[in-house]
């Protein structure tokens, strides 16, 4: 069955704003078997221009029923069947998202009447459903209101079911849901063979250059989405008759992946690849002293400067570590950048501010603090092992770094003690330590639990 929908909302944007008012139409392509209508209460205001166009107001829905009460219903009727909607994204992802929200997993395959109009009625002047309905002498008494159009829309759909002689409704169903449209030159045996892991991932030429690599959590599920008609970005497009050969390495950790991934776009240079070719901006963690001597933290992109204590990929990132800093030393977040405000910091008395801001606080006691984070953070004496998961249940992927710098990654077997640093370093397969390298590691440390981070004086003794 087909079941065509029509919402109306509170504006937009699905993952924000809400529905008022949900009809479907379920049809077996000929005939209305049976339908759906309600108003739906958004749980917020309706804006005074969605009012005047739909004429459903605040008032109107103020006892209608909440999406979570209708929600089980619907779900039965929607369920197993497809999807068409004049726009099919804007309605599909607002039910989505509503489902989503409390839980309930929905997936459709889906139709989009405008498309269709589009490839059966090539040429006509306008696809908007007005336009449309007037051109074929459907009636709508009841515009921007679920039920009205949603019934022009079944009308409208039957028309052009009618009327696609070619297949073409059946062509877009296929390729709009995920049909897999492999590359001249792959075979189905070839991709098959894909694993679903985590690892990295090579599109090879005919002379078997390699001219893309990418990173996956599951190798199998991301070259999929390469090859849907759907997810085909514009910049690949020229990829597909390329592509020969695909291959893939393994690595099970996700950090080791993002890392080697990194390192073979370095090494290959391939033509599709863009991100990693150019130099990411960072953030860096910086200190300086103010004229009456208290020592300052603060955060500003990077410069070169020596006052630089550690870098970041981001201001997110950058940020997060700054505040861990602030609290494991009883640091002023005023004194840190992180507030801006006349008089005491937010956090005096509270957390971690010890009124340095306002002179409660000496300046050597304070400074002393900062000193003592300063220090922590002094990447270039640092060296310390992080532990992820393997290629598979018995094994563990060990990332080194060694004074501060990308060393690379190997694997131990999870039943092995390995108790001291020249052990863990015996493993290690070298890489080139890129700049990026540091940020990958940075922005990947917080996913790591304490336990699975090895800090030593020196990896190699």
């Amino acid at each position: 069955m087909y079941i065509v929908v029509d919402i109306e909302t509170t504006g937009g944007k699905a993952n924000q704003n809400g529905i008022t008012e949900v009809a479907a139409v379920k049809t077996d392509g000929k005939r209305i078997i049976d339908t759906f209508q309600t108003l739906v209460r958004p749980q917020e205001e309706i804006p005074p221009f969605i009012v005047s166009m739909t004429g459903i107001t605040n008032e109107m829905v103020a006892n209608a029923p909440l999406f979570a009460d209708i929600a089980d219903e619907l779900f039965a009727f929607l369920n197993e069947n497809i999807f068409v909607a004049h726009n099919v994204s804007f309605d599909y992802n607002f039910i989505k998202n509503h489902f989503k929200a409390l839980g309930i997993d929905f997936s459709a395959k889906r139709l989009c009447t405008v498309k269709i109009s589009r490839k059966i009625y090539p040429g006509l002047n306008g696809y908007g459903l007005g336009k449309l309905c007037t051109h074929f002498n459907i009636n709508n008494h009841a515009r921007h209101r679920a039920m009205g159009d949603a019934y022009a829309t079944t009308l409208l759909f039957h028309q052009m079911l009618a009327a696609d002689h070619k297949g073409m409704i059946e062509k877009m169903l296929k390729n709009k849901n995920g049909e897999l449209k492999l590359p001249p030159n792959i075979s189905y045996r070839q991709f098959r063979k894909l694993p679903e892991a985590t690892g990295v991932y090579y599109f090879h030429d005919k002379a078997g250059k390699v001219i893309y690599v990418g990173k996956a959590i599951n190798i199998k599920k991301r070259v999929t989405q390469h090859f849907n008609n759907g997810f085909v970005k514009r910049n690949l497009l020229g990829l597909m008759s390329r592509i020969y050969e695909i291959s893939y390495e393994i690595t099970g950790s996700e950090l080791a992946a993002l890392l080697l991934e990194l390192s073979e776009i370095k090494k290959w240079w391939p033509d599709f690849n863009n991100a990693l070719k150019k130099r990411t901006k960072q953030y860096a963690i910086i200190h300086f002293t103010d004229r009456k001597g208290y020592e300052h933290l603060a955060i500003d992109k990077q410069h070169g400067a020596k006052y630089e204590l550690q870098l970041f990929p981001n201001l997110i990132t950058a940020r997060q570590a700054l505040k861990r800093i602030v609290a494991e030393y009883a640091l002023c977040y005023k004194f840190c950048g992180l507030v801006n405000t006349q008089g005491a910091c937010p956090a005096y008395h509270q957390t971690s501010c010890k009124g340095a801001c306002i002179g409660r606080e000496s300046i050597s006691h304070y400074n002393k603090r900062v000193y003592a984070a300063m220090q922590s953070m002094q990447t270039g004496s640092e060296s310390f092992f992080l532990i992820d998961r393997g290629r598979h249940a018995e094994e563990q992927t060990v990332v080194a770094v060694e004074h501060g710098e990308y060393l690379g990654f190997g694997y131990i077997d999870s039943n092995d003690s390995f108790e001291t640093a020249e052990s863990l370093r015996s493993v290690i397969k070298v890489f080139p330590g890129y700049p990026e390298a540091k940020n990958i590691i940075n922005a990947y440390l917080p996913k790591l639990p304490a336990n699975r981070q090895i800090f030593v004086h020196n990896a190699t003794h």
